[in-house]
């Protein structure tokens, strides 16, 4: 192992990116938003779903509370306020795109109550309730949701420890989807996210250069519903030009779940035409990604077949079409994606 590729073992140890366990979801827990913290830079919450009916297809709902001092998630050119008192919001499906994302002052903008029991966005997002029952309310030019979520025990820890914990959890909903007009009822599962983290701006009130941000240039996401109650989750994060950390994991409110974090390799293999994104940016997002494991149990090809919404980050999200294996069995079906890809510039 080469010095670099130990220094990153060691930083992904530190942080439980790389341990073998799950903690159990507590019976009624609690997702403070840590507005002003000193510890806590920024924090995130989002609800994602991937099985939405056409035209929809998937639902994002990513927020984020405070600046996260990374190149790949960072949105200055849209700031409206300091960094740790600025929030932005990327939220819509497949009908919305390209219009999807909003900036807003925590001072002026939003209302969120110490316990996360609260949290508005402006008028666009509302995330309301206790323990795990929740309900978030979002809305667009012509587009508004209303669901009820149930968070249940399936839950993620991507990271966990004292300076960086990031959670998701398989999530029952139900609820409706209104676009131009015609309201669908929708009911399935998804993902409810909430995740904080230590970082520059609790201590920096002013945006860094971006030579001077963390050095993190691409990020991966993908949510797949292989049924009722289990749950494929994809991820790529890497920097310097070099993967950091690619994984799988599988999880199901039925039995135990699986955490591949070793052996696991994100290919991209082919991109999507050039867009030009609000930042001044032109590049060219990926369009067919492909997670294998070293030991044949992951093998996911997965393709956007979607328009992108802008606002994940300085990335985008939208839907995917999947096929491949899993533990030898076939898969195959619809999916959601988040994708940043920095290398370019």
């Amino acid at each position: 192992m080469r010095i670099g590729d130990r220094a990153v073992d060691l930083a992904l140890r530190a942080v439980g990116a790389t341990r073998a366990d799950d903690a159990v979801l507590p019976a009624e827990p609690v997702f403070p938003p840590h507005v002003g913290s000193r510890r806590w830079a920024w924090t995130h919450y989002g609800v994602m779903i991937p099985d939405l009916p056409d035209p929809h297809r998937f639902l994002a709902c990513m927020a984020l509370v405070g600046t996260t001092g990374s190149r790949i998630f960072d949105t200055d050119h849209a700031r409206v306020d300091r960094p740790r008192r600025s929030a932005s919001l990327v939220t819509g499906t497949a009908v919305t795109a390209p219009a999807s994302f909003r900036q807003y002052s925590t001072r002026f903008d939003c209302h969120l109550t110490p316990d996360g029991s609260f949290v508005r966005l402006g008028d666009d997002l509302v995330l309301t309730g206790t323990g795990r029952r929740r309900h978030v309310e979002g809305r667009g030019d012509g587009f508004s949701y209303t669901l009820d979520l149930h968070l249940t025990d399936a839950a993620t820890w991507f990271a966990r420890s004292p300076v960086w914990e990031h959670l998701s959890v398989l999530t029952r909903y139900d609820g409706t989807i209104t676009a131009a007009g015609e309201t669908t009822e929708v009911a399935g599962t998804g993902t409810f996210e909430w995740a904080r983290s230590a970082g520059i701006h609790a201590l920096v009130p002013w945006a860094l250069p971006a030579r001077l941000k963390v050095a993190a240039d691409t990020f991966a996401y993908c949510v797949i519903d292989l049924d009722a109650d289990t749950q494929l989750l994809l991820s790529g994060f890497g920097g310097f030009g070099r993967p950091l950390l690619d994984a799988a994991y599988v999880r199901s409110t039925t039995g135990p779940g699986q955490r591949h974090v070793h052996g696991v390799r994100l290919t991209v293999e082919e991109r999507g035409d050039e867009v030009k994104t609000p930042d001044g940016r032109r590049t060219r997002p990926p369009r067919v990604l492909h997670w294998t494991s070293a030991d044949d149990r992951v093998d996911v090809v997965v393709t956007v077949d979607t328009p992108l919404l802008y606002g994940l980050g300085s990335g985008h999200v939208g839907g995917v079409a999947y096929t491949g294996t899993l533990d030898g069995a076939a898969i195959a079906g619809q999916g959601y994606l988040e994708i940043i890809d920095r290398r370019d510039g």
